[in-house]
C-alpha cells in the first residue's frame, strides 16, 4: 500500500485506495476498500469483506496504530475479526446510517469485531491502550441459533482508555438481534457515547475487573423471556470500580440494569446514575444483587400494563447487596411489584421521590408496596417523598398497593420524614410495620400525624356521649412502644339546685377503656373549668394487641380546690392494632336534673413516638 502524506488526519483526505499518514503524532489511515487488504472490502455488500478488514487491522496491529476507515457501504462479515497489541486504534465510519456493516456469521457463536488491548493500565502519557470506535452501525443479518449462545458485536478486552460514540447496532435481515451488542471484559475508562441499540441479551456488559467506565445519551432495548438469567439491557458483573450513567433510556427486556457478582466472588462497588429511564421490563427496571453503593438521582421507572404483566418492581436491592444507596428525586410510575424493594444491605436514603401510578398499575391488590424494606436490610432514611397524592401519582381505580411503605419483621432503624401519602385506600394501611423499626417525623398521610385537634362537644345528658372529638388511630398505627397523649379541656355549669356527679371515661375502638367520677364537685349552679389527660401505651401489637393506661382529670370553681383522682395505671387491655380505632373521651352526668352541662373546647391527640428496634 502507498501511503502518502495528508495535511490532517481526517481519512476522506486520502481516499479510496490508498493509506495516509498525518502530521507528527497523528494516526495512519487504513482504507477498507483498498486493494493491499486482501483486494478489498465490497462496500455492495455482495462479497465477504472479513478478509480485508482483517487484513487492514492486522496492518494497524503491526504498525504504530492508526485509523480504520469504513467509507460509505455494506460490509459483510462472515466470522470474527480480531485485533490485538498495544497501538492505539481508531475505527471511524461516515456515520451509523452510511457505514453498515452486515453481521452474517453462520455459527452461532462469535463475536464479529473483537479487539484485545494489553496496555498499561494506569499509563498517563496515552502511548498505549486507547481505541475509538465511532459513526458506524452493525446490522444482524443471521440468526445466532439460541439466546445463550455467545454472539457479539463488538467485544473490547482490556481495553485501557476507550470511546464507542455514534455507533448503532440493528436486527437487520435476521429474526433475532445479535445476543451482546457491546461486551467490555476487564477495561479501564470506556466511554459509551449517542448509541442506539437493539440487542437480544445484553446491550452493554461489563465483565470482569473494569475500573471507570461510562455510558451516556444511549438508548438501549431489548425483549423480554430470554431465558438467560443474566440478559439486561446493561450488565455490571464482577468488579467494576466505578460506573456512570447519565441520560440514558432502557425499554422492555427482562430489565433495565443487572448488578451482580460474578463466578469469581467480585463485586461491582459504585454506580452513579442521573436520568436514567428505564420502562416496561419484565423481571425488574434495576437490580443490584451485589455491591457497594448506589446512587441514582432525577431517574424515572415506568411500567404499562399493556406491556407488562407481571408483579415487576422498580429497584431492587437484593438480599445480597451489601452496601448502601442513596435514591434521590426520583420518579416511580405504575410499577406491578414492588417500587422499591431494599432486602439487603445498610444504610439507605430515599428523599424527594414521587410513587404511585394511573388507573389500575399494581399486578394485584394489597399484594405490593410502595417501599417494601426487607428483614435483612437495615438503617433506611425516607425523606420528603409523596406517595400517591397527585395526579401522576395517585392509588388508581383498582388494585390498590397495599402499602406506601411496608417493614417485614426483622428489619431494622427505618425513618420517615416530611413525606406525604394517600391516608386511606390502601389495600392494607398507608404504613405497615411489622419490624417496630419505623420513626415519624412531620408526616401526612402515612399513619397518625404528630398533632390532631378539634373541638369536641356538649355533654347535658345522663348516658354517656361523647365529649371529645373523635381521633382515629389507623390501622397498623400502633406499634409496640408506641404512646398516645389525649389532651381535652374546657367549661361546664354544674346543676342547679344540687351538684350532680360526672363520669368520665375514654372508649378506644369503640371498646371502653375503663370510667371514673371526679370527686370534690363544683358547688351547685357554679360555673368550672376542667382539663383531662390520658397517655395510651401499647404493650403489644397485632390483632391481638393490648395497651396500658394513665389518666387525670382535674375542674375546680366555686372556691373549691381542684380535684386529682388518683391515676390509673391500669392493667393491660386488649385492642386489635390492625385495624382502625377511634379515640373517645365520653362523659355522663348522674342525672340532668338542674341541667348540668360540660363543653370540650379543645381536643388535642398527639402520637409521641416509639421505640424502635434496632
Amino acid at each position: 500500500m502507498t501511503v502518502t502524506n495528508a495535511t490532517s488526519e481526517d481519512p476522506h483526505s486520502a481516499g479510496p485506495g490508498a493509506g495516509a499518514s498525518g502530521p507528527a503524532g497523528t494516526l495512519a489511515v487504513y482504507n477498507v476498500l483498498d486493494t493491499a487488504w486482501s483486494g478489498g472490502a465490497d462496500p455492495k455488500g455482495v462479497a465477504d469483506s472479513t478478509a480485508a478488514f482483517q487484513s487492514a487491522l492486522s496492518a494497524i496491529g503491526s504498525a504504530s496504530g492508526g485509523v480504520l476507515y469504513v467509507p460509505t457501504g455494506s460490509y459483510k462479515l462472515t466470522s470474527s475479526v480480531t485485533y490485538a497489541g498495544t497501538a492505539p486504534l481508531r475505527i471511524l465510519g461516515d456515520g451509523p446510517q452510511a457505514s453498515r456493516i452486515r453481521m452474517a456469521s453462520a455459527s452461532s457463536s462469535v463475536s464479529y469485531l473483537s479487539i484485545t488491548q494489553n496496555g498499561t493500565f494506569g499509563d498517563e502519557k496515552g502511548q498505549d491502550g486507547t481505541v475509538i470506535i465511532e459513526s458506524l452501525s452493525f446490522h444482524n443479518d443471521t440468526y445466532s441459533g439460541a439466546f445463550a449462545n455467545t454472539n457479539i458485536a463488538l467485544n473490547l478486552s482490556g481495553v485501557n482508555y476507550g470511546k464507542i460514540s455514534d455507533v448503532c447496532f440493528y436486527k437487520g435481515s435476521a429474526s433475532q438481534r445479535v445476543n451482546q451488542a457491546i461486551v467490555c471484559h476487564a477495561c479501564n475508562q470506556v466511554d459509551i457515547d449517542n448509541c442506539n441499540i437493539f440487542a437480544a441479551v445484553n446491550g452493554i456488559a461489563f465483565t470482569g475487573y473494569c475500573q471507570v467506565n461510562n455510558v451516556s445519551n444511549t438508548s438501549v432495548w431489548t425483549p423480554a423471556g430470554t431465558g438467560v438469567p443474566t440478559a439486561a439491557c446493561v450488565l455490571y458483573s464482577g468488579q467494576t470500580l466505578t460506573a456512570n450513567m447519565e441520560n440514558v433510556v432502557f425499554h422492555r427486556g427482562d430489565r433495565g440494569i443487572l448488578w451482580r457478582q460474578d463466578a469469581t466472588g467480585a463485586l461491582p462497588h459504585l454506580f452513579f446514575g442521573y436520568n436514567v429511564q428505564p420502562n416496561n421490563h419484565s423481571i425488574a427496571c434495576m437490580e443490584f444483587d451485589a455491591g457497594a453503593q448506589v446512587y441514582l438521582t432525577e431517574c424515572f421507572f415506568s411500567n404499562a400494563r399493556s406491556f407488562v404483566a407481571a408483579s415487576v418492581p422498580g429497584l431492587v436491592f437484593g438480599p445480597k447487596f451489601q452496601g448502601s444507596a442513596l435514591v434521590e428525586g426520583c420518579q416511580f410510575n405504575g410499577m406491578q411489584g414492588h417500587a422499591i424493594s431494599v432486602q439487603g444491605g445498610t444504610g439507605f436514603i430515599v428523599k424527594g421521590c414521587e410513587f404511585g401510578g394511573n388507573s389500575n398499575y399494581k399486578a394485584a391488590a394489597n399484594a405490593y408496596d410502595e417501599i417494601n424494606i426487607g428483614a435483612s436490610a437495615a438503617e433506611v432514611t425516607i425523606d420528603a417523598c409523596h406517595f400517591n397524592v397527585n395526579a401522576l401519582a395517585g392509588l388508581g381505580t383498582a388494585n390498590q398497593p397495599r402499602s406506601a411503605v411496608y417493614t417485614a419483621a426483622g428489619a431494622r432503624a427505618v425513618t420517615i420524614s416530611n413525606s406525604r401519602g394517600a391516608g386511606t385506600g390502601y389495600g392494607t394501611s398507608a404504613l405497615v410495620d411489622n419490624a417496630n423499626a419505623v420513626v415519624r417525623r412531620g408526616c401526612v398521610g402515612l399513619g397518625m400525624p404528630e398533632s390532631t385537634t378539634g373541638a369536641g362537644s356538649t355533654v347535658t345528658a345522663s348516658a354517656p356521649a361523647s365529649l371529645s372529638a373523635p381521633a382515629s388511630i389507623p390501622a397498623n398505627d400502633m406499634t409496640a412502644g408506641t404512646v398516645y397523649k389525649m389532651r381535652c379541656f374546657g367549661t361546664g355549669t354544674q346543676a342547679a339546685g344540687i351538684a350532680q356527679p360526672l363520669t368520665v371515661g375514654v372508649t378506644l375502638g369503640g371498646r371502653s377503656i375503663g370510667s371514673f367520677t371526679p370527686q370534690a364537685l363544683p358547688a351547685a349552679g357554679a360555673s368550672f373549668a376542667w382539663a383531662y389527660e390520658c397517655l395510651l401505651y401499647v404493650t403489644t401489637a397485632g390483632p391481638a394487641g393490648t395497651v396500658a393506661a394513665a389518666e387525670t382529670f382535674t375542674w375546680g370553681g366555686n372556691g373549691t380546690g381542684p380535684s386529682t383522682p388518683t391515676m390509673r395505671n391500669g392493667a393491660a387491655l386488649p385492642v386489635n392494632t390492625t385495624q382502625a380505632n377511634a379515640l373517645l373521651l365520653t362523659a355522663a352526668w348522674r342525672a340532668a336534673a338542674g341541667g348540668p352541662a360540660i363543653t370540650c373546647a379543645a381536643t388535642i391527640v398527639e402520637r409521641i413516638g416509639n421505640v424502635p428496634s434496632r
